[in-house]
């Protein structure tokens, strides 16, 4: 069952989570997401860096940056694995 635990292990684990449901290959997909995801992240915590001088401004940017990055790796993961699973047979449906 997919539920609100799968996100968070999506977010806390990425590829780890998506292995350890027993996708190997998706892991893998998995894992270059999150390289994408905090490649970008580092990206634009550079820019708002740099373009903000205000500290606050800054911080504020910083901690939505990471929030944003941790929403997007847990979608991610958690799609994977919805895929993996309706590809292995499982449907799609409520209870």
């Amino acid at each position: 069952v997919l539920d609100g635990w799968s996100y968070f292990w999506g977010a806390v684990g990425g590829p780890i989570y998506v292995f350890a449901k027993g996708f190997r290959l998706l892991a893998l997909a998995m894992l270059g997401v999150t390289c994408a995801i905090v490649g970008g992240a580092f990206l634009a915590l550079t820019f708002a860096v740099a373009i903000f001088g205000d500290p606050l401004m800054s911080i504020l940017s910083i901690v939505g940056i990471v929030v944003v990055a941790i929403a997007i790796q847990s979608s991610a993961a958690v799609e994977l694995v919805r895929y993996g699973l309706v590809r292995a047979g499982w449907r799609e449906g409520y209870y």
